[in-house]
């Protein structure tokens, strides 16, 4: 059979074969692996003509996400980074309740911040499971039904009549979403190529920071007025309508599945049952998805952008995690104006945020397939790290004082500052 194989029946359209994932005899496509990431396929399948595989003709391709205006990647980055947010809020707002939480089921203090702890494990062991489900059947279901719980388990927590209730709520919410703080890296690396794609990754992981500081703030304006409980309404208000948004306005872009669908649209069309995506080669089930394929199977081509070009930031940022941390300790002295110590909390920030951006685009970069199985690793071993220290920051630094309690941790983060 021709490399520039036609599709069963003479009606085959120039779109269709231009699908094909031989390029021999398509100059403007010999550059096709550098640009768009592809599917690491295993061993062939007996019954599958590569000939017939689809792909995208290139960046400029309708069906592929990349040819989308900057306008709707923009609107969907948006979209995607306030959802992130309003999950990122949940989690921490829950520390402006606790006075009133502690008094109305008459529990103690060590109880009521189970109630952040228990969210925050959610978040953590979630990804674990969504991310490879959002590998095989695509973003957008994933994004709808983890949404959707999202408000569903807020519910309880508004009503619940007992601290049980509460806690087992909090966990199943933060597990329900926990989708928008991994595989939400994955959309970012769908819509831009690697070229671009620094920005729209900076934006995103500003997320899972800017929410935990705005909730206790904005928490802490609704208890002052409201009841305790209308911290968790107006959570379902916010929750709902980013809902609603990723119904109307978040299409599927996950690559594999939308040649997925393109290979079933042409089966459909032609007759000709030949056409698959590489996808639907994957002789596996969702619990064995693994990293199976190694940088050089997936990209490292000579002269490209390699992954590790992405990890300046987290190189400069890392000692700016432990400097502020000292800066802030030391200067938490009753002598010493308050604002000298935000000064320092604010290059702790700066350093945090330039740690995740350079890792979470490290991964896309290194995985741009299983970009959202990546992250949901990083977000598991952060998430049990992030859930357990409310358990015992409060000790921690009731004991060793504001100097001694930062200045642990800062050494701590002084032994982690080569690793990026």
């Amino acid at each position: 059979m021709a490399s520039s194989a036609t599709i069963g029946s003479s009606d085959a359209s120039p779109r269709q074969t231009s699908s094909l994932s031989d390029t021999s005899k398509n100059p403007n496509c010999e550059n096709m692996e550098e640009k768009l990431p592809q599917v690491p396929a295993p061993a062939p399948i007996e019954g599958y003509d590569r000939q017939f595989e689809v792909s995208f003709s290139g960046e400029e391709d309708p069906e592929s996400p990349w040819s989308m205006s900057t306008a709707r990647k923009w609107l969907i980055m948006s979209i995607v980074f306030m959802t992130s947010l309003c999950v990122a809020c949940m989690s921490s707002i829950f520390s402006a309740t606790y006075a009133q939480i502690e008094a109305e089921f008459h529990t103690s203090q060590i109880v009521a911040t189970l109630g952040l702890s228990v969210f925050v494990f959610g978040l953590g062991l979630s990804p674990m499971v969504l991310a490879p489900l959002s590998e095989f059947y695509g973003r957008s279901p994933v994004y709808l039904l983890s949404m959707l719980f999202f408000v569903v388990w807020a519910v309880p927590c508004a009503v619940a009549r007992n601290i049980q209730t509460l806690l087992i709520a909090r966990f199943f919410d933060g597990f329900a979403g926990a989708a928008f703080l991994s595989i939400a890296g994955g959309t970012v690396g769908d819509l831009f190529p690697r070229s671009k794609l620094q920005a729209p990754m900076m934006i995103y992981t500003a997320a899972p920071f800017l929410g935990p500081e705005l909730g206790p703030v904005i928490g802490g304006f609704i208890n002052s007025y409201l009841d305790w409980r209308w911290t968790f309404y107006i959570m379902i208000i916010w929750a709902s309508v980013q809902w609603a948004l990723l119904c109307l306005l978040v299409p599927e872009t996950y690559h594999p599945v939308l040649l997925r669908k393109k290979a079933r649209k042409l089966r459909k069309e032609t007759g000709d049952g030949r056409w698959h995506a590489s996808i639907e080669k994957l002789n596996r089930s969702v619990a064995q998805l693994r990293l199976m394929k190694r940088r050089e199977e997936q990209g490292g081509e000579p002269g490209g952008s390699e992954p590790e070009f992405c990890l300046p930031p987290a190189i400069v940022g890392a000692p700016l995690v432990t400097f502020g941390i000292l800066w802030f300790g030391w200067t938490t002295y009753p002598s010493i104006h308050w604002i000298v110590s935000i000064i320092g909390s604010t290059f702790f920030s700066c350093g945090v945020i330039l740690v995740f951006s350079g890792v979470f685009t490290f991964l896309v970069h290194a995985y741009p397939t299983y970009a959202a199985s990546a992250l949901a690793a990083h977000s598991f071993a952060r998430s049990m790290f992030a859930g357990g220290f409310p358990l015992f920051g409060t000790a921690l630094y009731d004991n060793l004082g504001f100097q001694w309690a930062s200045f642990l941790l800062a050494m701590i983060t002084l032994v982690m500052v080569p690793f990026p």
